[in-house]
């Protein structure tokens, strides 16, 4: 059993056994707050890719144009460059964050003792949700590029008159991943 889970167990069990210190169903608010976490975890993680690959964006934007080379192959190289540098980018909630990511009405559930029984569980999941998410960001960043390939977002023309700077490819990879991104931060809300 992981962490978050027995957490999740021990706090239960100590609410069932002191009535009152939670508002409504210990269970019900305990299933609640997970997904309140999980929710936000989710979209901050995407929210915090679509400012990343502004940023990666935005410094490419200041290259030399330099080569001529195929979009699909400058986008494929972008995301899969791109996907690698995000692992070490991964956002990790800070302690007292708890309210930001459960919801402030959410932990207001709990009363005494039991809030301050909650904030480390509260604290584990968001930091397992988080880790979740951001390992999707970087699977769909490591493979989208294959995705534009496909449905012809992206050329696939290797004249030189008709391909751009990689610079120039770069930065577009990098605005369509902008796009994605706000796409799947949609989607999951």
């Amino acid at each position: 059993m992981n962490r978050v889970l027995a957490r999740r167990n021990d706090l239960l069990d100590w609410l069932q056994r002191h009535p009152g210190a939670v508002e409504g169903r210990a269970a019900d608010t305990l299933d609640a707050v997970e997904h309140e976490v999980r929710r936000y975890a989710r979209e901050l993680a995407w929210h915090r890719a679509i400012d990343l690959a502004h940023e990666r964006g935005e410094a490419w934007s200041h290259r030399s144009r330099g080569m001529h080379c195929p979009e699909d192959w400058a986008a494929c190289e972008f995301c899969r460059e791109f996907a690698s540098d995000l692992r070490s980018l991964e956002p990790v909630p800070e302690a007292g964050s708890e309210e930001e990511f459960a919801g402030k009405t959410l932990l207001g559930r709990f009363r005494g003792e039991a809030r301050s029984r909650a904030i480390p569980w509260v604290h584990d999941l968001a930091a397992e949700a988080e880790h979740a998410a951001w390992s999707e960001v970087i699977r769909f960043t490591r493979h989208r590029a294959d995705q534009w390939i496909e449905d012809g977002t992206v050329s696939t023309e290797e004249r030189w008159e008709l391909t751009h700077s990689y610079t120039d490819a770069a930065v577009h990879a990098s605005r369509l991943l902008e796009q994605d991104y706000a796409l799947q931060a949609h989607q999951r809300l």
